[in-house]
């Protein structure tokens, strides 16, 4: 697929979401789209990409142990969560969920990453009156969460490996010295 190949070779995240935004694009309504991302701290989470049709700007950081956010629920339960209007609504209504501007009609949150190990979620919401997003299509953005989670581990990795090799080169050096 499109993302599998873009996530082989990312030269940004801010473009590799964009490739994950346009691919979903095609198969449901992403017109309000955002992935998450826990800090290094794990104590909250940032919104690395947010596409937004209602709202100005990116989000503040959300603190991971927010009781009434709905993105650090499902990145602490490591479960995905489809909530319709009347979920939204008696949610809010008990303080269950915090929202910032206009209610969302439909929202949709995918953990990325493993439940011992989470990364971060991809995020949908809607604003129509009568949204057209299906539990089949909850499932289809499982899958796609689970090729962003494997792109992000895989440049972690990369990364750690990187590092390694540079620590290694310095040793080896200093050796032969």
């Amino acid at each position: 697929s499109q993302i599998s190949s873009a996530s082989l070779n990312i030269s940004s995240w801010q473009s590799f979401y964009a490739t994950v935004h346009e691919h979903l694009s095609g198969v449901i309504d992403t017109s309000n789209l955002a992935v998450g991302i826990i800090d290094n701290n794990k104590s909250s989470i940032n919104f690395d990409y947010f596409v937004e049709d209602r709202q100005e700007g990116v989000p503040a950081p959300i603190p991971l142990d927010a009781k009434d956010s709905l993105s650090a629920k499902v990145i602490r339960k490591g479960k995905s969560r489809f909530m319709d209007a009347d979920e939204i609504n008696e949610a809010y209504s008990k303080n269950k969920a915090r929202v910032s501007g206009e209610l969302p009609t439909l929202w949709v949150g995918c953990p990325l990453g493993k439940r011992k190990d989470p990364i971060g979620l991809i995020m949908i919401q809607s604003y129509e009156i009568n949204p057209n997003f299906t539990r089949s299509d909850l499932e289809f953005l499982e899958t796609v969460s689970d090729v962003v989670s494997q792109a992000i581990y895989n440049q972690k990795q990369k990364r750690n490996l990187e590092i390694s090799e540079k620590r290694f080169r310095v040793i080896s050096e200093t050796a032969t010295d």
